[in-house]
């Protein structure tokens, strides 16, 4: 039980954490949009927060896989 609480709160933190990139990446862009949108699109994004937000996906998914695979040792 208190696996699935802790893999709702990481999913849960990693959503959050990437829905607030997304939203200030936008605001970010419009901010900048005067100087073209594809120019403004490549520095808009903060390169280190993105390399950050896909390691902890990364993370996450090697995490998943091997609770998935202890429980399903488990219950074998």
């Amino acid at each position: 039980m208190l696996a699935l609480v802790g893999h709702a709160f990481l999913y849960l933190v990693l959503t959050a954490a990437e829905a607030i990139w997304v939203v200030v990446t936008v605001v970010r862009v419009w901010r900048r949009r005067d100087v073209g949108l594809a120019k403004a699109a490549r520095t808009g994004a903060h390169k280190p927060t993105l390399s950050a937000i896909l390691a902890a996906n990364l993370g996450f998914e090697v995490v998943r896989r091997v609770a998935r695979a202890k429980l399903s040792r488990r219950s074998s």
